[in-house]
C-alpha cells in the first residue's frame, strides 16, 4: 500500500526538482516556483528546500517562493550573503523572508546586514542571538555543532 503522503511528495519532487547554483564558491540548492511577490525559505539546520514542500503548493498561485537547501560549507554570514547573491541572480530586489531554526540566524542576519532586501522578516523556532545561549539547553549543544 502506497503512503498517500509520501506520494504526494513524490509528485512534489518530480514536478519541483532541485536546481544547483554555485554562489561565492559554495554550491547551493534551491526550488523557485510560483509568481508574484517573494517569499525566500531558509530551512534548519541540515534542512533542503524540499521541506517546505507543502507551503510551495499552498502558496505557489500566491507567490515567488524560493526555498533553498544550504552548502556544505560557510556559516551564517557567508550564507546571508549568498542567500543576497542568489536574490540577484533572480531577479529579485527584495522578499518576505521565512527562516526556521538555523535559517532564522541566517534571515536576522541577511535582514541586518542588507536591510533593503528584506519587506518582512520571518523568524520561526529561533533564537535573536547566541549569546547566553552555551549556558541554556538544549541551545548549548547546538552551539558546538552550528555554524554560527
Amino acid at each position: 500500500m502506497t503512503n498517500p503522503l509520501i506520494a504526494a511528495r513524490d509528485a512534489f519532487a518530480a514536478s519541483h526538482p532541485e536546481q544547483r547554483i554555485t554562489l561565492n564558491t559554495r554550491d547551493w540548492g534551491y526550488i523557485d516556483a510560483g509568481t508574484g511577490p517573494a517569499l525566500v525559505l531558509i530551512p534548519g539546520t541540515l534542512g533542503r528546500c524540499d521541506i517546505f514542500w507543502q507551503q510551495i503548493e499552498a502558496l505557489q498561485d500566491r507567490l515567488r517562493i524560493v526555498a533553498t537547501t544550504y552548502p556544505a560549507t560557510g556559516g551564517v554570514a557567508d550564507w546571508a550573503g549568498d542567500i543576497a547573491a542568489l536574490m540577484d541572480h533572480l531577479g529579485i530586489a527584495s522578499a518576505t523572508v521565512l527562516g526556521s531554526s538555523l535559517g532564522g540566524y541566517t534571515a536576522q542576519y541577511l535582514a541586518g546586514t542588507a536591510p533593503g532586501r528584506v519587506d518582512r522578516l520571518v523568524a520561526a523556532n529561533t533564537l535573536h542571538s547566541v549569546i547566553g545561549a552555551d549556558k541554556r539547553m538544549p541551545y548549548a549543544l547546538d552551539l558546538e555543532n552550528a555554524p554560527i
